[in-house]
């Protein structure tokens, strides 16, 4: 369908007698449209500076739509007309007539932003021309009129983004963008440690998400990837940044040290086992590296548990029974004791831990209901029950453990000893951490076995 003006259009013109400006639009319009001569020449505008003609490409430049050859030849003579200095007001209301008429036309947007951009009203061309771009990012005409209004408002890696979608078709595009590009990543990767400082991980993200896409193998971004992983407590992803990070920077200390966290926490503790090995050799008298040292052969171990067990290990609760079953795989002395005496709870027998919830009972270390003779697998464990029955543990290898108190020597032991106990050996940090009644997780957990291990001699 070839375009025309509308009727109401000539209408509205003709009625208007006295305004030239009007009836010399709708004539040119008219004109193109049937092929005839435009309309007389207006007086001139002030020509655009040669600075800013690279910027003004043609408007079909990279689109890759169609529409009848009429419109697109009209869209050309606006472009040209703005390029030779023609009375702008005329060639701006011919061109925003063109864009009510075809709004999905994209060069008609893009020279009515042209001509905003001439006019020196950037952030009005920015916006029209961002959808575009987004829509089409090797839309050259549109990009890089986009990156110019961009730069003049002076957003940076807004620019930059612009430009970098059309320089594979720009020789402007690209050496702009290559011009840009250190300041861009600089800028965003500033944003994003803002947004991070002020608890926006969504502003964070989408600033990763630029630097992704423009050096997803460069360093700012591996710190940013760090950084957003770090805030929203990812381990794994944390872990692959830093990694990254390390090959680039193997001689950072502080790189170092979280790298060896990470591999206790979320990776590989055999690998921070050789790290902490070559820090041992470093600093043989450095006692936190000792300690760091034996908290990774711990978590190596782990790897040796069952699944079954290991998933315990994550788990935001544990039960009485998953506590069972906990002592009996990370403490030997659980798993091949022989217990003396024999002890019945009838509610265990069908369950998935019935040996190991058995051997802890008969090594009396977590107690049964006398008189129902229930152990209650599934009930939540508190954390009374997990530092009496970690301290009943130790005090059956170590009794001389002046930290235990009477827990060791009595059968029954009420929380304000264990508390007392658990803070006194450092299973606890002080006994207003004991919070008797809280449930325990299984990190927390696997903490207190640890430390627990550490009072026998064999963490």
């Amino acid at each position: 369908m070839r375009w025309r003006p509308s009727r109401s259009s000539v209408r509205l013109t003709e009625g208007r007698v006295g305004s030239r400006t009007a009836l010399a639009g709708v004539a040119l319009l008219a004109a193109v449209a049937a092929g005839c001569a435009p309309a007389a020449t207006r007086p001139a505008a002030p020509s655009v500076p040669q600075s800013e003609r690279p910027f003004l490409r043609p408007p079909l430049e990279g689109w890759e739509g169609s529409a009848e050859p009429a419109v697109t030849a009209f869209v050309e003579e606006l472009h040209r007309r703005l390029l030779a200095g023609e009375d702008r007001a005329l060639v701006r209301r011919e061109a925003v007539e063109l864009a009510e008429r075809r709004p999905e036309l994209a060069p008609a947007a893009v020279v009515l932003a042209q001509l905003e951009l001439v006019a020196g009203e950037l952030e009005s061309a920015a916006a029209r021309l961002s959808p575009l771009v987004d829509g089409a990012p090797q839309y050259v005409a549109a990009a890089v009129a986009l990156g110019h209004a961009a730069e003049g408002l002076g957003q940076v890696p807004r620019a930059y983004g612009a430009y970098r979608g059309a320089a594979p078709l720009s020789a402007l595009a690209a050496e702009r963008a290559e011009l840009l590009r250190p300041r861009a990543l600089e800028i965003t990767g500033n944003r994003l440690s803002d947004a991070l400082t002020r608890g926006q991980l969504e502003e964070a993200d989408a600033q990763l998400a630029a630097l992704r896409a423009w050096a997803p193998d460069e360093t700012v971004t591996l710190v940013a990837e760090q950084s957003v992983a770090a805030a929203r407590g990812d381990g794994r992803a944390e872990l692959a940044a830093v990694r990254a990070l390390r090959s680039r920077q193997p001689a950072d200390p502080e790189l170092r040290d979280r790298h060896v966290e990470l591999e206790i926490e979320a990776g590989d503790p055999g690998e921070a086992i050789g790290i902490l090995q070559q820090m041992q050799s470093e600093r043989p008298d450095d006692p936190s590296v000792a300690r760091r040292l034996a908290r990774a052969r711990f978590q190596w171990r782990l790897v040796l548990l069952p699944g079954e067990v290991r998933e315990l290990l994550t788990a935001p609760e544990l039960t009485r029974g998953e506590l069972a079953s906990l002592l009996y795989w990370l403490f030997p002395k659980v798993r091949y004791a022989r217990p003396q005496r024999a002890r019945i709870a009838n509610d265990v027998f069908d369950h998935r831990f019935r040996e190991e919830i058995v051997r802890v009972i008969n090594l009396g270390l977590m107690d049964v209901d006398v008189q129902l003779h229930q152990f209650v697998p599934e009930r939540p464990v508190t954390r009374v029950e997990a530092m009496a029955a970690l301290l009943r543990l130790v005090a059956g290898d170590r009794p001389e453990l002046g930290c235990l108190g009477g827990v060791g020597r009595s059968a029954r032991v009420s929380w304000p000893m264990v508390c007392g106990a658990a803070a006194a050996c450092g299973l606890l940090d002080s006994e207003s951490d004991c919070l008797p009644s809280a449930g325990v997780a299984g990190r927390e957990a696997l903490e207190i076995c640890r430390l627990a291990q550490g009072l026998l001699g064999t963490g």
